[in-house]
């Protein structure tokens, strides 16, 4: 495969990965933002419960299903991308009682009710938010090198002299 291809690659790659990584650190930063600043907590119904770990090293995520209704309509656990019914995480202290009580605190936005989640969210770690941002402005640029590239030419053959 010729470099070309490879430049192009990385340039297309760039602009999809790129603004997802960004868009995905934002969204979930705005989001949460929007419910700490006019959200209206209220008791959900816990639909399920789960404890996991992902590596045998990690530690146990906690995990809840839940439901509650406004208005004659059910909502669940949605994501920033619109996911709906998902497993949420929760502190563990949270996981217990949604466990033995079935019932758990939920904040949501008054004028999106779908905009949702556990009070009790166990706080995202910044460097998650960071790695996130970083990594989407490196994939943008690499992008933007890959297409001034090709725009330069950096991989056109160069012509033998012409001999006198």
């Amino acid at each position: 495969m010729s470099p070309k291809f490879y430049t192009r690659l990385i340039t297309y790659a760039g602009w999809f990965i790129g603004p997802c990584l960004i868009y995905s650190s934002m969204a979930d930063l705005g989001r949460a933002r929007e419910l700490e600043a006019s959200g209206v907590v209220v008791e959900a119904r816990v639909v399920d419960t789960s404890e996991s770990k992902m590596y045998p090293w990690s530690d146990t995520e906690f995990q809840v299903r839940y439901a509650f209704e406004l208005g004659g309509t059910t909502y669940t656990g949605t994501d920033e991308y619109g996911a709906e019914d998902i497993w949420a995480p929760v502190t563990p202290e949270a996981f217990e009682r949604a466990r033995t009580e079935r019932s758990l605190a939920v904040r949501y936005e008054p004028s999106d009710p779908r905009n949702n989640q556990p009070v009790a969210t166990p706080p995202k770690n910044i460097v998650t938010r960071v790695v996130g941002v970083l990594g989407g402005a490196a994939c943008t640029l690499l992008s933007l090198g890959g297409i001034a590239a090709v725009l330069l030419g950096v991989h056109r053959k160069k012509r033998a002299p012409e001999a006198t």
